[in-house]
């Protein structure tokens, strides 16, 4: 990897700062990544590129996937467990208050 920077730094006349970029892929800053990026390179430039890419937008897409579940899980608990109080309180008012 490091001859590929050194080699596109060469070509380009741009400095690719890999320790800025580690930070925003270890911080999973994906859009700041992607833009970062294509400052040197395009998706369509070569195969290594759009590999690179892929790799970005797909662990982009599985954090996005990892959420939802996330969100699934707690729509669940909710639904079951909060949802299900939230009815026996209501019956208990019209039971006791006559509402």
């Amino acid at each position: 990897m490091l001859l590929n920077v050194c080699r596109l730094e060469k070509e380009s006349g741009f400095f690719f700062n890999m320790k800025y970029f580690e930070e925003k892929v270890q911080a999973g800053e994906w859009e700041e990544v992607e833009k970062y990026l294509s400052g040197f390179t395009k998706v369509d430039d070569n195969r290594y590129s759009m590999k690179i890419f892929f790799e970005i937008r797909k662990q982009k897409y599985l954090e996005a996937l990892d959420q939802y579940a996330e969100l699934c899980i707690f729509f669940n608990f909710f639904s079951k467990h909060v949802c299900t109080c939230m009815k026996f309180h209501i019956v208990l008012s019209l039971v006791f208050f006559k509402i």
